[in-house]
C-alpha cells in the first residue's frame, strides 16, 4: 500500500475515531471534567496511529 493511501486511511480512522470517542465521553456525563477527557483521549488515538503508521513503513521497507 503506498505511504499517501495509509495516510489517508489512518486521517479518516482518526477523525472517526476521535467523534466516536467525543460521543462516548459526553454521554459518560463527566461534567467539567469532559473537555480535558477528549483532548487526552484524541492525543491517545493520534499516538497510536502514528506507531501503526511507522510500524507499517518500517514492515514495508
Amino acid at each position: 500500500m503506498l505511504k499517501l493511501e495509509l495516510l489517508g486511511r489512518l486521517k479518516t480512522l482518526r477523525i472517526s475515531l476521535n467523534r466516536e470517542v467525543r460521543l462516548l465521553l459526553n454521554n459518560w456525563n463527566l461534567g467539567t471534567a469532559t473537555r480535558v477527557a477528549v483532548k487526552t483521549a484524541k492525543e491517545k488515538v493520534l499516538q497510536r496511529l502514528r506507531l501503526l503508521f511507522h510500524q507499517n513503513i518500517s514492515e514495508t521497507s
